[in-house]
């Protein structure tokens, strides 16, 4: 429901989600049934919208200000004026599902906003969510479609169960839309997660796969897994070299090491030369 849109035509009003009802009420739309078109057309102008309002258990009636040019959106429906007991996921403008292509986007873009959500279910299993927002590197040129808020969704097995896009104009409202879509997520039972799980690394787009390996390699704090690995190597490492050299290895200087280093380097030249050389025994 963007802001250039004027009427939404449907037979039933019970199929509107709170998102598109607060749309609705923010952009000032009216809500006619299709009885209105038919009419509209028969008499060659806007016939007047109280008569066709569309079939429904929500009491979506016209308020002052609609008759004016605008439009109000009520209802005595809590489940909807309470949102955090809905159960499933708000219908999302524009959207895209169930294994289809990413709608067309430059591929000169960025990814401004990302975040993972994780949702354990009642035997254990987990479902990973992955959403991104992409904006265009170039904003003077943003292409047909500004902004880009995808969702990829993948169980524990490794199964990507669905794929969700929506495209928006400009930064605010694509903003609006992820935000809203994140908190829609976790009232489905998907809390965010403040460390990226390793299965959301492949929902990720290749950018923003490129910009995790970036942060994690540039990253200050290891894991505690990573670190156990260094230090279990690094301990491995001090016993094995007492065994394995002539020379104590308190006894070994920096200078040594630089020396072996050169020797190998030596070696490694002959080796690749085809040479048989005794030089680097000798220097040894």
């Amino acid at each position: 429901m963007v802001s250039q849109c004027t009427h939404v035509i449907l037979d039933n009003a019970d199929v509107l989600s709170q998102y598109q009802l607060k749309s609705i009420q923010k952009n000032h739309i009216y809500i006619a049934n299709p009885d209105f078109i038919w009419e509209s057309i028969k008499e060659r102008r806007l016939v007047d919208i109280k008569n066709y309002d569309p079939c429904k258990s929500l009491d979506v009636t016209p308020t002052p200000d609609q008759k004016a040019g605008s439009s109000e959106v009520k209802t005595d429906d809590p489940s909807l004026d309470n949102s955090t007991e809905k159960e499933n996921t708000v219908e999302l403008t524009k959207f895209y599902t169930e294994n289809v292509g990413i709608p067309h986007f430059p591929q000169d873009f960025e990814v401004a906003k990302y975040n993972t959500l994780e949702k354990v279910g009642t035997e254990g299993g987990k479902e990973t969510a992955m959403v991104e927002l992409r904006c265009p590197q170039s904003p003077e040129d943003p292409g047909d479609h500004s902004f880009l808020i995808s969702a990829h969704f993948l169980l524990a097995d490794g199964i990507e169960t669905r794929r969700q896009f929506s495209v928006k104009k400009t930064s605010t409202d694509a903003n609006e839309y992820y935000e809203n879509y994140i908190e829609e997520l976790k009232k489905q039972g998907f809390p965010l997660r403040e460390h990226l799980a390793p299965e959301a690394t492949q929902l990720a787009c290749e950018k923003l796969q490129a910009l995790l390996s970036e942060e994690a390699v540039n990253s200050s704090v290891l894991s505690p897994e990573v670190s156990g690995l260094v230090e279990m190597l690094w301990v491995e490492a001090l016993g094995r070299p007492g065994h394995t050299v002539l020379r104590p290895v308190h006894r070994t200087s920096l200078n040594d090491v630089s020396k072996a280093e050169g020797i190998l380097l030596l070696v490694k030249e002959a080796l690749r030369n085809g040479e048989t050389g005794t030089s680097a025994d000798d220097d040894g």
